[in-house]
């Protein structure tokens, strides 16, 4: 049986900021968007690094909150649309957006003039390759620790609920963390995925899942949002006379 569109929930497992942008354009598909972070995130107060910084890299919104006192005309490199926008809505002036992955950063960057220096806020045991690989190329990075995620260590009721009646169509992965959070917390239950699509950002995640746990594992064509959410497409169109099609 077939159950109309408005019937077919996908699953956001991204945190805030970003999860409300991309439950809205879900629904703009057709979808129910149904939002299940599976990453809590705290921030790690800390006062920013003394000093002079030629270079803001900022590769998550989540380190937005911590930047209030960045100089607003430092050139700054983004990864992907979404963190430009709200870095330009929060005063930033001189921004490139850059894919999402560390090649295109260091690609935009390339190799440091005289006493270049990098600030980089990001998330414990996150940017640690990035960080590499920017110094390889002769910057002084400065890694900037504003906060930390844990792992939700178990899933809703509502939302197992929802996966055993047939209701899930898909679930977006928009991290590795997020992907191996969902193998854990799924293990200690009777979720049966073998319905649902995963998407995911990139084929990195996608290793994460074990692809006879799923329906298919469908990865997006680019690091970007746009194309994870191309990779989803719009929701089935079914009749809507009241009677659900039958195949």
């Amino acid at each position: 049986m077939t159950r109309p569109a408005d019937h077919l929930s996908v699953i956001v497992t991204r945190p805030a900021p970003g999860a409300e942008k991309t439950c809205q354009q879900v629904a703009a598909l057709g979808w129910r968007a149904v939002w299940h972070p599976l990453l809590q995130i705290e921030a790690i107060p800390r006062p920013l690094p003394e000093g002079d910084f030629t270079q803001l890299v900022v590769t998550s919104a989540q380190v937005i909150p911590a930047l209030q006192d960045v100089a607003r005309d430092i050139p700054v490199c983004a990864v992907g649309a979404a963190t430009a926008s709200r870095l330009r809505a929060h005063g930033f002036l001189n921004i490139v957006t850059c894919a999402g992955n560390a090649a295109s950063i260091v690609a935009h960057l390339g190799s440091a003039p005289p006493s270049g220096r990098v600030l980089f806020p990001t998330g414990a045991q996150l940017g640690l390759k990035l960080t590499y690989a920017l110094q390889a190329r002769g910057w002084d990075v400065v890694r900037h620790l504003t906060y930390r995620s844990r792992p939700v260590t178990s899933l809703s009721d509502s939302l197992i609920s929802q996966i055993g009646s047939g209701e899930v169509d898909a679930i977006m992965f928009f991290s590795s963390r997020t992907a191996s959070a969902w193998v854990k917390a799924a293990a200690g239950t009777d979720v049966d995925s073998s319905r649902i699509r995963a998407i995911t950002l990139s084929a990195a995640i996608a290793t994460r899942l074990t692809p006879s746990d799923w329906r298919e594992i469908s990865i997006s064509d680019a690091p970007s949002h746009d194309a994870i959410l191309h990779r989803l497409g719009p929701a089935p169109q079914t009749k809507r006379d009241g009677c659900d099609e039958f195949p």
